[in-house]
């Protein structure tokens, strides 16, 4: 039987989000492939793999460069974009 996929998409880093977590770690335990799909930083890997399933960091939001909230929102717009193509 083929795995169904499951995306988590947070609009956090996915550091300290033990919902999200205990969330994809039951999935992925039951049989789904699983990714979380989450904001870059710098000091964070793009990609990376815990438990069994896997972490995807899409890097956009640079807090300390965009200061208009347009900035921000168009920011996020390419965000959302890019997950959805990933996702596809």
């Amino acid at each position: 039987m083929k795995k169904i996929k499951i995306a988590n998409i947070v609009f956090n880093p996915f550091i300290n989000d033990s919902r999200v977590l205990k969330e994809s770690i039951s999935l992925a335990n039951n049989r789904y492939k699983v990714e979380v799909i989450a904001h870059g930083d710098k000091n964070l890997p793009k990609k990376e793999k815990k438990e069994n399933f896997k972490i995807i960091r899409l890097n956009y939001l640079d807090r300390k460069v965009t200061k208009s909230k347009f900035a921000k929102l168009k920011i996020y717009l390419q965000w959302i974009k890019e997950v959805v193509n990933y996702v596809k």
